[in-house]
């Protein structure tokens, strides 16, 4: 069985940034974390975890669609 994980993360300052994205490496939610302990203000995190199990294998009536959708002109 395959599987196949992702994490990605943002994070920022209500305060200096509003809600725009100041953070986004791997340490985002510590330094979303130092920054409100240093300054007070207030901070968010969001943090979004995608697992996949297995492999997706298309039927053949996904298949015939999706062929048929891509012999459309654009």
């Amino acid at each position: 069985m395959l599987k196949r994980s992702s994490r990605t993360l943002q994070a920022g300052c209500f305060t200096c940034h509003g809600g725009q994205a100041a953070w986004t490496a791997r340490n985002a939610q510590a330094v979303a974390a130092r920054h409100a302990k240093a300054t007070g203000h207030p901070t968010w995190c969001d943090i979004v975890l995608v697992v996949r199990y297995g492999q997706h294998v298309p039927s053949a009536e996904q298949l015939d669609l999706e062929a048929a959708i891509a012999a459309v002109p654009a």
